[in-house]
């Protein structure tokens, strides 16, 4: 395999010990029979470049790949130029090489966790899938440790250039991406619309516009935005700019008059609300459910679709017409629909359980642990859990987490008094939390650690509660706080949370 020098540079990133705990997982599985030898081996210079970096691959640029955006952005030389082919040459037969040699070990250890799976040996299972994971940190390697190579032939001016004209491209992006998923009518924009390739060259160069003048000089620490797009605070900041500057431009200067029709009956909100929104009912008891349909524009005949199942109402779910009456569990979702087209706006969700016994809940919550790569919340319903158990309380003490993987919690709070709750929770990455089937708090995404917040109104008892959670890889983190009715901002306390 050609190797390529790899050396750091100042201004990169916090390197950690990402292969030595690889290595021991893999010593471990040695000692323990897993395995007869290191399926992956990386010695020399990749080695220790991956001891340092490991842990932060996934965030590294990927300049390399895009060396020639690069040449043009920095004005590199011809010497520089055909410096950075090179490199690129050698990558390309680097990572070929390593993929060539490691593919078939990485197909065997799959295969195996699948068997075991099947056989009913989780943990031999999850065990198996950490050692196919290294693999993918380790062509993540190869690719930071290129894109370092690459970015040290640039002057410090060129390395200035690169990163703000990395920062204004992805603020763009972001832009523009907002402002084509607009909800119009079911649709997104740019298809509801119709809209012509010259009126996407327009909007995007208005948007490289709006970046370059509002987004960039706000923006503190270039080097910290990586290629996989602006994260957090800076990539909700891009997108309010959309909002704010960039839809209302497109609306005036872009937009023919039907175009603008469309937008302005689509700029209603239909909002579907249901009463009760969910909760724990004893068996035997019957729940009686109202939606309605709220819109900030005229009424327009508006119909609620709905299903009983969690699924995605659509035109053909059934109409609804008279009140509910729920007497098992059940997931209520409903929308809006005009002409069997779906409306713009809020989904109503309510979860309702009729337990046996509710005297009979247990503490804790029951856990189901994932393995797996995500950049946002999986469907978890979808997936087979590799690790569950019972937790005390909402944290990451649980076994089987480990670096890129899912967790979701679920199963009942009790509450203490009628009132207005406030629910927070801090991630790294993404995480959400539900009551009654209704989403309270939204922290999903790839992220460093963050808060967020969401309020619901409850009535003294019993609710169901579900938090999800994933890590992307990097730091991971998971805590969850309420606030409420004669309760400062604390720690949802263990004795709250149960489970039957």
């Amino acid at each position: 395999m050609t190797l390529l020098a790899v050396t750091t540079t100042a201004w990169a990133y916090d390197f950690r010990d990402g292969q030595e705990k690889d290595e021991a997982k893999f010593q471990k599985a040695i000692e323990e029979g897993i395995i007869n030898a290191h399926p992956f081996p990386l010695v020399g210079q990749w080695g220790d470049w991956v001891n340092r970096c490991n842990d932060t691959l996934p965030y590294l640029s990927q300049a390399i790949k895009h060396w020639r955006e690069v040449a043009d952005a920095t004005d590199m030389t011809a010497e520089q130029r055909a410096k950075a082919e090179a490199l690129h040459t050698q990558y390309r037969e680097a990572h070929e090489a390593f993929d060539q040699a490691t593919t078939k070990p990485k197909n065997i250890l799959k295969k195996r966790s699948e068997e075991a799976s099947r056989a009913g040996k989780d943990e031999l299972a999850r065990k198996l899938m950490q050692l196919v994971h290294v693999q993918a940190n380790y062509k993540l390697a190869i690719l930071g440790g290129a894109s370092e190579d690459l970015l040290r032939l640039l002057t410090p001016e060129q390395l200035a250039k690169w990163h703000t004209y990395r920062v204004t491209k992805h603020a763009r992006n972001k832009m523009t991406d907002h402002l084509y998923k607009r909800s119009v009518n079911g649709d997104n924009l740019s298809d509801a619309l119709g809209l012509s390739h010259k009126q996407k060259r327009d909007i995007e160069e208005k948007a490289w516009e709006i970046a370059r003048d509002h987004f960039l000089p706000t923006v503190e620490g270039l080097e910290e935005i990586n290629s996989f797009g602006l994260f957090g605070e800076r990539g909700k900041r891009a997108m309010a700019m959309s909002d704010e500057k960039l839809y209302p431009w497109v609306v005036e200067n872009v937009l023919t008059d039907i175009q603008s029709a469309k937008l302005a009956f689509a700029d209603q909100r239909w909002h579907v609300t249901a009463s009760p929104r969910g909760g724990i009912y004893n068996d035997g008891e019957k729940a009686r459910v109202e939606l309605s349909v709220q819109t900030d524009g005229e009424e327009k005949g508006a119909q609620i679709r709905y299903t009983l199942d969690g699924t995605r109402p659509t035109a053909d779910s059934p109409l609804y017409k008279d009140p509910l009456t729920i007497s098992k569990d059940t997931t209520i979702r409903a929308r809006s629909f005009l002409d069997g087209k779906l409306l713009p706006g809020r989904t109503a969700t309510a979860r309702f359980a009729f337990p046996r016994d509710e005297e009979q809940a247990k503490p804790g919550l029951r856990y189901h642990v994932y393995q797996g790569g995500w950049n946002a919340l999986p469907r978890f319903a979808d997936l087979k859990a590799d690790e569950q158990g019972v937790a005390s309380g909402i944290n990451l003490e649980v076994d089987g987490v480990g670096g890129n993987c899912g967790l979701v919690f679920s199963g009942i709070i009790e509450v203490p008094t009628s009132g207005e709750y406030t629910f927070f929770l801090t991630s790294d990455d993404g995480s959400a939390l539900y009551i009654n089937g209704q989403k309270v708090v939204d922290n999903d995404g790839a992220h460093g650690p963050r808060e967020r917040s969401g309020q619901v109104r409850l009535d003294q008892g019993m609710h169901l509660i579900r938090v999800e959670y994933f890590d992307g890889g990097g730091g991971r983190g998971l805590s969850a706080h309420w606030q409420g009715p004669a309760i400062e901002k604390t720690t949802i306390p263990a004795d709250v949370l149960k489970h039957w």
